[in-house]
């Protein structure tokens, strides 16, 4: 009798155990898919990303060109706000460019081929925040580093050839141009914006309240 008493005993033990390794295991799981770096923004609830298509390229192209500690933002690190939102619900963005919101493709200094912007998360700091950067990378090899620095609130975008913007020339002067090359559309949810374009001889940041 003894032995068929010990025997429901050590059933529901082992239940009890199952359950409880079950429950943490979900637990465990659930932190997992919501970890995100202690750097991040506004975003602590979004799961990290899979890459972006073109990033790879992007940080490729970084360390190739000596930057090693520089690469393209991830979702968790912007500061935006409604990130989730702003990138799946408005227009679906990222079906239309995958790699909306922190990198841009046009022919940025009209020779006909296609150039890259993005946003980059540098080495660099401002008080305990570290910066990001707008990087163009040219067709040709060539890689502009913009003054456009932000503390994590930025995206970036096309603003195609021929539209109008309006803006703060280099800060300073009020004017409206019609673009002439495809530019870089800046904007700084915290700051306004800029465009970042090439004029034909140098570029210019056009700022935008």
């Amino acid at each position: 009798m003894r032995s068929l008493f010990i025997i429901p005993v050590m059933l529901v033990f082992i239940a009890c155990n199952q359950s409880k390794t079950k429950e943490k295991k979900e637990a465990t799981q659930k932190d997992s898919s919501n970890m995100v770096s202690d750097s991040a923004g506004a975003n602590k609830n979004l799961p990290q990303r899979a890459m972006l298509p073109d990033e790879a390229m992007i940080n490729g192209l970084l360390k190739s060109k000596g930057h090693e500690k520089w690469r393209l933002i991830t979702d968790a690190e912007a500061r935006v706000d409604s990130f989730n939102y702003y990138v799946e619900t408005v227009g679906k963005a990222r079906v239309k460019n995958p790699d909306f919101p922190f990198i841009a493709k046009g022919d940025f200094n009209g020779d006909g081929k296609m150039d890259y912007a993005a946003l980059v998360m540098t080495d660099e700091k401002f008080d305990t925040t570290t910066l990001t950067k707008v990087v163009i990378f040219l067709a040709d090899g060539d890689m502009i580093i913009t003054e456009a620095d932000s503390d994590n609130h930025t995206t970036v975008d096309l603003s195609p050839k021929s539209s109008k913007v309006h803006g703060f020339l280099d800060g300073k002067t009020e004017t409206d141009i019609k673009l002439k090359y495809d530019a870089v559309d800046v904007s700084n949810w915290d700051a306004g914006g800029d465009y970042i374009y090439w004029d034909g001889k140098k570029w210019r940041k056009l700022h935008d309240e």
